[in-house]
């Protein structure tokens, strides 16, 4: 779904309803390969309210996406939920912006229209969890480990660092020697 500068210039100051199921699949795998594939439709609901100074984006996008788990690398299928609030410029408008609106957070049209799909999916690749387990490993404790390795938690990493201090210190052999008698 594209709109239109031009049009969205003769709209100044309405609300643009959007309400539309998107097709982002090519567009997110071209992206990343962090996602193995995007199962069906992008519902994505909002408004694009366009004036003289931006154009301001607010929309709610829901997917479901197929990742690999970051302890086995299984195929793991979840829904992704993201809310977005986005403000546009034009060169023309960046050029007369006031110092209001932080430039960090104004995105720069570069083309003759506002492209929903690109919008959607780059704020998709830009909140995609680092963590992703499938139901059995979100159940079980048990790390991946191999011949000479094994993957620790920080808990257990933590506990492993603190035997290995103790075994490493030289004087852990005088300990209890000196212990006052108190009676």
């Amino acid at each position: 779904m594209k709109y239109s500068i031009l049009d969205l210039e003769k709209k100044q100051g309405d609300v643009i309803p959007i309400d539309e199921s998107l097709d982002i699949k090519e567009s997110l795998l071209a992206r990343t390969n962090d996602v193995l594939d995007v199962l069906g439709k992008s519902r994505v609901t909002g408004t694009l309210v366009p004036s003289k100074t931006e154009y301001l984006l607010n929309f709610k996008a829901t997917t479901e996406i197929v990742m690999p788990s970051s302890r086995s690398l299984e195929p793991v299928t979840f829904d992704f939920e993201i809310e977005v609030s986005e403000v546009m410029m034009t060169q023309d408008q960046y050029a007369a912006k006031d110092d209001t609106t932080p430039d960090e957070e104004i995105i720069l049209i570069e083309e003759d229209h506002i492209d929903l799909v690109q919008a959607v999916a780059d704020n998709v690749v830009l909140n995609l969890p680092l963590r992703i387990l499938t139901p059995e490993e979100e159940l079980s404790d048990e790390m991946p480990s191999g011949n000479g390795w094994v993957v620790l938690s920080e808990a257990d990493l933590a506990a492993h660092e603190e035997e290995v201090k103790q075994d490493n210190n030289p004087f852990a052999a005088l300990k209890g020697m000196f212990e006052d008698d108190k009676n």
